[in-house]
């Protein structure tokens, strides 16, 4: 790999490291929802779940890193095995996450952080139609 090729690899690679390293914050964030949020801290937990989901998202959809990938793609066979590989699964969840406003990737966090505080009401109680408002 040439040295430009490889700096646009290394800036792919640290580029997801962090991507990676935020989503496990969003992670962290959803186990505190389920060990230790306080009763009245659902909307507040819901809206930085939302707003991490919507960060990490804009990260990973960056064009930026579109075209680090294409600039991989056109060189790809300059690209060592474990390369192409790394390459080949950015690419595809590139392609497929750019198809998603961050928008929509935020509402469905903010409501699926809300609605499981309502599953979890409904299954102590086993009344299940309560979650029909949130759904």
């Amino acid at each position: 790999m040439n040295g430009d090729l490889q700096k646009t690899y290394d800036a792919l690679v640290a580029d997801t490291k962090e991507i990676s390293d935020l989503g496990n914050i969003a992670g962290l964030l959803s186990w505190d929802q389920e060990t230790f949020m306080p009763p009245k801290g659902l909307q507040a937990k819901a809206r930085q779940l939302a707003l991490m989901s919507g960060i990490v998202h804009r990260r990973q959809t960056d064009a930026r890193r579109g075209e680090w990938i294409a600039r991989l793609a056109d060189a790809e066979s300059d690209l060592d095995s474990p390369a192409r590989a790394t390459l080949r699964e950015t690419k595809r969840s590139y392609d497929r996450l750019t198809k998603l406003p961050a928008e929509l990737v935020e509402e469905e966090t903010r409501t699926c952080s809300l609605a499981h505080d309502e599953w979890i009401k409904a299954r102590k109680q086993k009344r299940f139609r309560a979650l029909s408002p949130v759904a």
